[in-house]
């Protein structure tokens, strides 16, 4: 009889408890921090061998943005992507809400194709630029040694 007395005000504080914890929000799609911000270029390789890949004046990717439209796009980078692998080769600024993507490259060596995503961009601690990939909007044909380069794409 004395165990009863003491579980059922046990069982009430437990339940008030759970009460009051269990309503708090916590999912993420609830946070305006986790909201999809940015887009990426995202190279896959579907080759043999290193797909390797520059970009230059004549061919580079842009972000275009809410805020700000179509800045100029440019600037010089290579990126090799191993044989099976994947990566992230442009994201956008965290800074702005990326809308549109225009893609340029060069492939100089191997095969594979391109995606764009959307997901969240952002900064880590140290200030450099990451992104956290979420959906696919957009695969292309595959391609191999040649220039590729697309109009502006919008996610849908």
């Amino acid at each position: 009889m004395y165990t009863q007395k003491l579980h059922l005000p046990l069982a009430a504080l437990l339940i008030c408890i759970l009460a009051l914890t269990g309503c708090k929000d916590s999912g993420s799609g609830s946070n305006k921090n986790n909201a999809y911000n940015g887009l990426a270029v995202r190279v896959v390789n579907t080759g043999s061998g290193d797909l390797e890949l520059s970009q230059d004046s004549d061919a580079s990717t842009g972000f275009c943005y809410q805020e700000d439209g179509c800045p100029t796009s440019g600037g010089g980078s290579f990126h090799t992507v191993f044989e099976g692998q994947d990566t992230i080769m442009d994201s956008s600024d965290p800074d702005g809400q990326a809308v549109g993507v225009q893609v340029g490259f060069h492939v100089d060596a191997g095969s594979g194709y391109f995606e764009i995503v959307e997901g969240k961009a952002y900064r880590d601690d140290a200030g450099f630029l990451e992104f956290e990939a979420a959906d696919v909007v957009y695969t292309s044909d595959e391609f191999s040694a040649e220039t590729v380069s697309f109009p502006k794409i919008r996610p849908v």
